[in-house]
């Protein structure tokens, strides 16, 4: 998303109520699982930038014009159909909003030259005075300039700043094009902090460029969304992202440069979101708290949920936090006809999303009519999916968390695969106005035969045979007729993709002659794997084995490190092994035997920055009812921190399996996705 075209002054209006009768325009918004209701708030709004709950129940939106609204729900049938004007402020006081958080002593607000702290002094219910929290800086030229708010436990408000100048953001020198004036002490491009007394602030880290999203989980982790910039600034941003925030880190824009910034080290992205031009935007934990239930199903709690703007996505990315930080992934749960801004849960679990009128990237503006829409988990016995994963090279699997009727083998599935493919892309009606867009629209993809399908003997794993996967990219698919056991209807179309990547395991139990079956996992952390497997009945049964026997578990998978050479630089990278268990691992010709403290296993092998994949293997010895632990992270030489790996690893054997013509090759341009510091081996033709 450019930020552009986002000028504008809060108006004033009198404190008043508005009811709107019920919209009868068709809801934009299309559920890609089973389960849920999609309602419209029954109000008329211009274009809000945010939403939030307060403790107390009222919901609160931001508007786009500067105004602060606050609904409620006058007749108890779940929708909030009154509005009023909780505060409108002086002309130019909030313009630019982009960013709320609600506290005890007030509403705080992120807009353009400050940090505002709306008060309702005598507790009518309207505010009655503002005061700054923060400001004082030098405005940036765009129209967007402080983005997100968030407040920690210990009173700390942290706030983001957009960057200097999104077209060139190391700031060359205009006479001599040699870089110039871009360095980490400069606010712009960073996330802030204020002291709790407010009288102070400091740069928390580097390298932002428009940090839209701010929130903190319940472990007080601070996350947030930021936008592509690879548009304007190769290598910069090439992909929406999720970060973790970790102080004095730096974030990629500008990116590291050999030549004109070779001393910082980017910080890898938790989850990317692509193609390019999502625009990422608002995002909420799903977590359950004392004041509100979680949105969906039950293994849904604790994911982060993000709304793009551009190309109307919600996602949902399940976390997992291990030794070395946070691994995460993009789950495509909805898309909209319209540009999603923020979300926020209600007390009862529904989920709600504000979304502006027109066209990308910021629609018509804060004139212009916004649109709220609460999304329920209304029907709980419907079988989500959990997992899809390529078996083989001719097999496809779904598992489901609940049994899932037989007369989802009488309905065609379509899997179509392409480096720009995602799920429901059919149901993608916004196209932004970048000639990149464009060109992910021409480039080649493949439909690709589903020969058989079939039910596991439990009904909650669907199996497909399929031609040979041409290429080792991104596949979406789509399967109607989901529903549970025995329900007379049409059912629902599930979406999903995924990406012929991962872990061969095979668990070879003591005593045991025949050679055990193998299994895929997503992971070889041991952590991410339960966690992204959770409610597969056939992962289930794998874990319990695991558990139970003794026996030798292998481990397969291959990796490559695979950067932009003046972007990253690095040339090594270091994997750290470390488990519950005595293992040997090997990394092409390397083998290491796991050393122990007397508690932990551990053990160090190396990848070279090659095009050529390097086989890594794990035999790991266990003991009977004892659970496996295997923790995996990396450091490169440019970059001693250690980081955990953000993309799933990818499978050797589907390496050997998969086939490509050399013209397809030749079609298949080079993927702009491929900036992260170490990337596993997967995203590549073959």
């Amino acid at each position: 998303m450019a930020p552009r075209a986002l000028g504008f002054f809060a108006l004033f209006i009198p404190t008043l109520l508005f009811a709107a009768p019920p919209t009868t325009q068709p809801i934009p918004v299309h559920m890609l699982v089973p389960g849920f209701t999609v309602r419209e708030l029954p109000v008329q709004l211009t274009n809000l930038n945010n939403l939030e709950y307060a403790p107390d129940g009222r919901l609160f939106a931001v508007g786009y014009d500067g105004r602060v609204h606050v609904l409620t729900d006058t007749d108890n049938d779940g929708l909030e159909d009154t509005t009023r004007v909780y505060y409108s402020g002086k002309p130019g006081e909030i313009r630019s909003p982009v960013g709320m958080c609600i506290r005890p002593e007030g509403i705080y607000i992120a807009s353009k030259g400050r940090i505002s702290l709306i008060k309702d002094a005598n507790h009518d219910g309207v505010a009655d005075g503002s005061e700054i929290a923060a400001g004082g800086w030098k405005e940036i030229s765009v129209n967007v300039d402080a983005l997100g708010v968030a407040i920690d436990k210990d009173g700390w408000l942290y706030y983001g700043r957009g960057c200097m100048n999104f077209m060139d953001p190391m700031q060359t020198d205009k006479d001599t094009g040699e870089f110039a004036a871009w360095n980490r002490q400069q606010e712009e491009g960073t996330i802030m902090r204020i002291s709790p007394d407010r009288k102070s602030r400091e740069i928390v880290c580097t390298g932002i460029r428009f940090s839209v999203g701010l929130q903190f989980n319940r472990d007080g982790d601070l996350f947030c969304t930021d936008q592509e910039g690879a548009t304007w600034c190769p290598g910069g941003n090439p992909v929406d992202e999720l970060l973790q925030i970790i102080p004095g880190r730096n974030y990629g824009f500008p990116p590291r440069h050999l030549h004109q910034l070779p001393g910082v080290a980017d910080e890898p992205n938790i989850v990317n979101f692509g193609p390019q031009h999502q625009s990422g935007c608002g995002m909420k934990f799903n977590e359950e708290t004392k004041d509100r239930k979680s949105f969906g199903p039950a293994f849904w709690e604790g994911d982060a949920l993000v709304v793009g703007e551009s190309r109307g996505k919600i996602w949902r990315c399940p976390l997992v936090k291990t030794s070395a930080g946070y691994v995460g992934k993009p789950v495509l749960i909805a898309t909209q006809d319209m540009l999603t801004i923020d979300c926020c849960i209600s007390p009862k679990g529904d989920l709600l999303i504000c979304c502006h009128t027109g066209p990308p990237d910021w629609g018509t503006g804060p004139k212009g009519k916004g649109r709220i829409f609460k999304i329920s988990y209304t029907d709980r016995e419907q079988p989500q999916p959990t997992a899809v994963w390529a078996a083989g090279s001719g097999e496809i699997r779904v598992a489901f968390d609940k049994p899932v009727d037989e007369a989802i083998l009488s309905e065609s599935k379509t899997l179509m695969g392409g480096e720009y493919v995602r799920a429901a892309d059919r149901q993608e009606s916004m196209t932004p106005p970048y000639v990149v867009v464009t060109e992910q629209r021409h480039t080649p993809t493949a439909t690709v035969r589903v020969s058989a399908q079939q039910l596991s003997q439990d009904k909650r794993t669907l199996v497909l045979s399929t031609d040979a996967l041409p290429w080792r990219s991104y596949y979406s698919l789509a399967i109607p007729g989901v529903r549970k056991v025995g329900e007379k209807i049409l059912g629902s179309t599930v979406d999903l993709d995924f990406m012929p990547t991962g872990v061969e395991a095979r668990f070879q139990k003591a005593g045991v002659q025949a050679e055990a079956p193998s299994i895929w996992l997503p992971h070889l952390d041991s952590h991410v794997s339960n966690h992204w497997t959770i409610n597969s009945a056939e992962h289930d049964r794998f874990r319990k084995d695991l558990r139970d026997f003794a026996g030798i578990l292998t481990l397969r998978t291959a990796l490559t490190l695979e950067v932009p050479p003046l972007v990253s630089g690095a040339k090594q990278a270091t994997l750290k092994l470390q488990s519950n268990h005595a293992f040997t691992a090997t990394a092409g010709d390397q083998q290491a035997k796991a050393t122990t403290d007397g508690k932990t296993f551990a053990a160090l092998l190396t990848v070279n920055s090659t095009a050529t994949p390097t086989p890594i293997e794990i035999a790991l010895t266990k003991p009977s009812d004892s659970d496996v632990e295997l923790n995996v992270s990396y450091h490169s030489d440019i970059d001693p921190n250690d980081n955990e790996f953000t993309q799933s690893l990818a499978t050797q054997y589907m390496h050997e399996n998969m086939a490509m013509t050399r013209k397809m090759r030749a079609q298949l341009p080079k993927n702009r996705d491929l900036v992260q510091k170490i990337h596993t081996y997967g995203l590549q033709p073959i």
